[in-house]
């Protein structure tokens, strides 16, 4: 499934580039050398995704406590349900959930950490402010997030959010190397990337969820166990 990160960050980046584009516009720039500018540029999407990767840890260590105790099938089946039951949510109260969405703690703190970023030298505040980026609340990677979290392991979680990363790095590069044509696309409509790869997740954790093709950290833990004890009751005949 590790691929399906990869594929969704690629189609999320036409989303990412619609909400997150003229960010780029406030980014510190240095136009000394162009050798110069495009390092920054470089540095700033790497600072993004290593914020991914390491969210993508972190849920991959919540997901992983989860598979000890609860059947992953049940877990991938629960998710997919939740996305859809958001997207009806998300449907029909789109503007209630909007006005908390921009007036949310979260933002507030992200907005702060925007200047403050700004305010160190040229290449860590290029860092600084793609870490930063990678906080903000975005609709692709709670999508993300959801995927890392079905992970069997730790560094899978990882893995799958640094492939996210890596599938929005070519169109959100662009963007903040100033194509403005990037930005500026009006020939899709990025209202309807966010809920279209919402419902192919959904249905995919569904049917993963009942195709019963998970490996299990359970069952891997659970047989090593089993088979610990056989040994140890062996040796005491």
């Amino acid at each position: 499934m590790l691929y399906t990160a990869f594929i969704l960050g690629l189609v999320g980046s036409l989303h990412c580039v619609g909400m997150c584009g003229p960010l780029t516009l406030l980014l510190p720039t240095d136009t000394s050398s162009k050798a110069r500018f495009l390092a920054g540029r470089l540095l700033y999407n790497l600072g993004r995704i290593s914020t991914y990767a390491l969210l993508g840890i972190f849920i991959g260590f919540m997901g992983e406590q989860v598979a000890v105790f609860v059947s992953q099938k049940w877990v991938s089946i629960g998710f997919g349900i939740l996305i859809i039951i958001g997207l009806l949510v998300y449907r029909f109260f789109n503007k209630s959930l909007r006005f908390v969405y921009l007036n949310s703690k979260l933002n507030n703190w992200v907005s702060s950490l925007f200047g403050k970023a700004g305010k160190r030298p040229f290449f860590v505040s290029q860092y600084t402010f793609g870490l930063v980026n990678g906080l903000l609340p975005c609709g692709m990677v709670y999508a993300a997030l959801a995927g890392a979290f079905l992970q069997v392991q730790v560094w899978e979680g990882g893995v799958y959010m640094l492939l996210f990363g890596l599938g929005t790095l070519p169109l959100m590069l662009l963007a903040s190397l100033g194509f403005g044509f990037v930005r500026n696309n009006r020939f899709f409509s990025f209202k309807y990337v966010v809920p279209i790869s919402y419902s192919i997740i959904a249905i995919l954790l569904i049917f993963r969820g009942i195709s019963g093709d998970i490996p299990s950290l359970y069952t891997q833990t659970d047989s090593s166990f089993i088979t610990h004890c056989q040994q140890l009751f062996l040796s005491a005949k």
